[in-house]
């Protein structure tokens, strides 16, 4: 009787093994659950970012500021929320208790994406060369 062809004996990975992935069929691009819900969360977490600027926006003059409106309104990524930040606060000065207010409100949700310990590079890496801090 001739020997029975196992999966390990043809090359193939154990069925427990990492190396098993969906590379084709119905699965390939979704992605593991996990992932999903990563992508899920940094998707809610740029939405509610984004409101919040929009919402510290709302008391400010859009004819002081059209510039500033408009790309808080075209960014894509938390990234560009960063960027905006001092732009953001600087529209928002003064010592009237709603722009003070506003003014917190605007730096937890920036908090609340990068952390309050360095912004962007500390969060994701150095975001000029992508290299990573401490590599």
């Amino acid at each position: 009787m001739p020997p029975i062809a196992t999966p390990l004996a043809c090359g193939l990975p154990h069925p427990t093994s990492s190396a098993l992935t969906f590379e084709h069929g119905a699965l390939s691009g979704l992605g593991m659950p996990g992932d999903r819900a990563a992508l899920g969360a940094a998707q809610r977490a740029f939405a509610q970012l984004k409101l919040s600027c929009m919402a510290a926006l709302a008391h400010v003059c859009p004819d002081r500021h059209p510039w500033l409106h408009r790309e808080v309104h075209r960014s894509e990524e938390p990234l560009d929320l960063w960027m905006l930040r001092a732009p953001l606060l600087a529209a928002l000065q003064g010592s009237q208790p709603e722009h003070r207010r506003r003014r917190q409100l605007l730096r937890r949700a920036l908090e609340a994406v990068f952390g309050d310990d360095g912004g962007p590079e500390m969060a994701y890496g150095n975001a000029v060369d992508g290299r990573s801090i401490g590599r």
